[in-house]
């Protein structure tokens, strides 16, 4: 039994009838003696419609309602409920048998007067007998959880059933062919293939894709991962400019000495599909397909506009020459870190051409982590860090001012200027003494807390805005009252350079009345935020002037929480003791 939603591709005649009868009945026929399993009303109510008779149909449609059991379907209904609240549509889930059949008939010929269940019986005997075929040499790993804490999880040998290598590996060197965990079966931490279809368009692009999938692959041509755009083609001009955005590095040099990646182009599949009510797109969209949309408004059928780009992982640097220079790598981080912090301001809500940008500080010392492995020097990566700890970078780097960011903007010369990253320690000082085992370098900053006085807190919220809040998109604020003025854009409030607010006020503010946490999380149903921070500065923020706490966008950079007083719970729990609890 099914039900779907949306067009109908032309059905030939000789599965007309079953179509009708499936869309009055939701029944899907099937092909004698199969049918015995329908009983005896079911097929006869079919037959009886092929000779124009149909006072049968209506009992079956009632049958079914009431004996049949639908297939469970695991929905997030939070996320539906939010789906819902942006146009009041529900989400389609459908699946249109017709189209399936469609995509078949060239595939599995059959004879004459063939059934569509005769069709899919054919196909699936196919694939059963090719896996019959292969059953020794292909083996199946289920996962269950988000793309990235799998790959970590993964990279770590802390997967799922796996057991902990017994032999000495460093979690984040994924090199070779025996870079294996043995628990009775072999189970690769290297691989041939990652297909990460669409999803980066919704996880931070292609630097999360270099960063959790690509160290996962072997070196080398024969071995890629591979992704496509389908959330905002529109807006990339070429693949230059999609990773200008999401990495803020264009020049496939440049990506090679940082990522140790090679991009071989697009791959675009060849199917059928039908396509109506398309956009007025650009021509063409280099991330999405080459194809010209105009051209596919006249063709009888329409070509999808889906390409598929590989990128394949390079042999690590054999000497410094090979990596980027330190000056540029510098300007570099300090960039990315300053669009992770302070994104451009955007729409809240584009068809087509919304640019996501989820990722919170967390990132930056994966991106660390990730550049000590290519093999860039330990006292280069924990300068910068030190100076991003101490409150202020000096800098030709600027946060975003163009969306997508464009190459223009970050090949533009720039004076360097002394620009004040003090909203951002308290969770960079906190969040550094949480990766502090992992970092493959030291740290000279004495604003490191001890991990026993990093505690977990939880506030909960009154008054909370329902809208677009399906996008990870969010920021805890943390402000002195007297200090944060209620009429002032909050972005350009954390700007210090020139196009943000340089008043003494805003400069106060940004030296010592503004805390912004980008890792937290968030339980809808008892509006609560859970977050961890170092003790020492929530307990400067309870016992000092008037503080207050927001829930703020970082896509329009609007309020979606108001004002409320801090008032925090301590939960009792450290970092030292999950740290304990999880070993």
């Amino acid at each position: 039994m099914g039900l779907h939603v949306g067009s109908v591709p032309d059905v030939p005649p000789e599965w007309q009838l079953e179509q009708q009868f499936y869309e009055q009945t939701g029944v899907l026929t099937m092909s004698k003696p199969h049918d015995v399993v329908y009983g005896d009303e079911i097929g006869a109510a079919f037959e009886a419609s092929s000779t124009g008779k149909t006072e049968r149909k209506d009992a079956v449609a009632k049958k079914v309602e009431t004996d049949w059991a639908s297939n469970v379907t695991m929905i997030d209904l939070d996320w539906v409920e939010a789906f819902r609240s942006i146009d009041g549509t529900d989400i389609d889930l459908a699946q249109n048998p017709w189209q399936f059949a469609a995509a078949l008939r060239d595939i599995v010929p059959l004879g004459s007067g063939a059934r569509l269940y005769d069709l899919a019986a054919a196909w699936f005997g196919q694939v059963a007998y090719c896996f019959g075929q292969i059953k020794a040499d292909i083996k199946v790993e289920f996962c269950l959880g988000s793309i990235t804490t799998v790959l970590e999880q993964i990279r770590c040998g802390v997967i799922g059933r796996r057991q902990r290598s017994s032999a000495h590996c460093d979690p984040y060197t994924a090199q070779g062919n025996d870079a294996m965990i043995n628990d009775g079966e072999e189970y690769p931490r290297v691989y041939d293939r990652i297909h990460l279809s669409n999803i980066p368009d919704y996880i931070g692009g292609t630097l999360t894709s270099f960063i959790y999938a690509l160290p996962l692959t072997h070196p080398g041509d024969s071995s890629y991962i591979t992704s496509t755009c389908l959330r905002n083609p529109p807006r990339w001009k070429s693949e230059a400019h999609f990773h200008n955005e999401y990495v803020g590095l264009s020049a496939p040099s440049d990506l090679a000495t940082v990522f140790q990646v090679r991009s071989s182009g697009s791959h675009e599949p060849e199917y059928d599909d039908i396509m109506s009510g398309l956009p007025d797109f650009p021509e063409p969209m280099p991330m999405n397909g080459e194809y010209s949309m105009t051209a596919m408004r006249q063709a009888s059928k329409l070509i999808a506009p889906l390409a598929y780009h590989f990128w394949h992982r390079l042999d690590q640097p054999k000497n410094s020459a090979d990596l980027m220079p330190r000056e540029e790598l510098e300007t570099w981080l300090y960039r990315l870190l300053l669009k992770l912090a302070i994104p451009s301001h955007k729409q809240a809500i584009q068809s087509y051409v919304l640019i996501y940008s989820p990722l919170n500080l967390t990132v930056f010392y994966r991106l660390l982590l990730n550049l000590s492995n290519v093999g860039y020097p330990a006292h280069w990566l924990s300068g910068v860090l030190d100076n991003l700890l101490g409150g202020s970078i000096n800098t030709t780097a600027r946060p975003p001012r163009s969306d997508p960011l464009m190459i223009k903007e970050t090949k533009a010369r720039m004076p360097a200027l002394t620009q004040s990253v003090k909203p951002f320690v308290a969770e960079l000082s906190t969040l550094a003494s949480m990766w502090q085992p992992a970092l493959p370098f030291g740290l000279l900053s004495t604003n490191v807390p001890r991990r026993q006085d990093i505690r977990k807190y939880r506030i909960k919220f009154i008054n909370v805005s329902g809208d677009v809040d399906n996008v990870a998109t969010f920021v805890l604020a943390f402000f002195k009252t007297l200090l944060f003025p209620t009429q002032r854009s909050f972005r350009t409030l954390l700007l210090d350079d020139e196009e943000g607010q340089t008043d003494s006020q805003a400069a106060t503010l940004r030296k010592e009345g503004l805390h912004i946490v980008t890792t937290w999380e968030w339980s809808r149903s008892s509006k609560t935020a859970t977050f961890w921070l170092c003790r020492d500065v929530m307990e400067e923020m309870l016992r000092g002037q008037s503080w207050g706490v927001m829930i703020w966008r970082t896509d329009d950079w609007t309020n979606q929480s108001g004002a409320h007083r801090l008032d925090v719970v301590d939960t009792g729990e450290t970092w030292a003791n999950a740290e304990s609890a999880a070993a």
